[in-house]
């Protein structure tokens, strides 16, 4: 005889994968405080990828300077914390803007714009 608590006839186990349709976490990773640097970064290196996408159009219209993204980005992420950054969050938002300003740069016009009365006319 079987304990009144067990069905008769027991369900498996249902194992649900992660769907696709569940949206990605698109704020800036939190950190613990006093956690290892390098476990911290490489646990949450995809969502800081998709936080720098998300908000790289505050800083890559103008021409700022890169204290200034930092500091406009340094806000936007401690508005996502609802705090100040810990040491390991800015290591990692300044990791996040080298790679990003790197890029930015290399896809910058640097020829000079050159004026229409130097062209020749043929």
């Amino acid at each position: 005889m079987s304990p009144t608590w067990r069905s008769a006839h027991p369900q498996p186990i249902l194992f649900r994968p992660t769907l696709s349709d569940t949206p990605l976490e698109t704020r800036f990773p939190r950190a613990v405080a006093g956690e290892e640097y390098e476990r911290y970064a490489r646990a949450m290196w995809p969502q800081a990828q998709r936080w720098i996408r998300k908000h790289w159009h505050r800083v890559a219209g103008g021409g700022l300077a890169m204290d200034e993204a930092r500091d406009i980005l340094r806000s936007v992420a401690g508005i996502d914390l609802a705090r100040r950054l810990y040491a390991q969050e800015e290591q990692l938002l300044s990791e996040l803007l080298q790679g990003a300003w790197h890029d930015l740069v290399g896809k910058r016009d640097v020829t000079p714009e050159i004026p229409s009365f130097l062209v020749s006319r043929r």
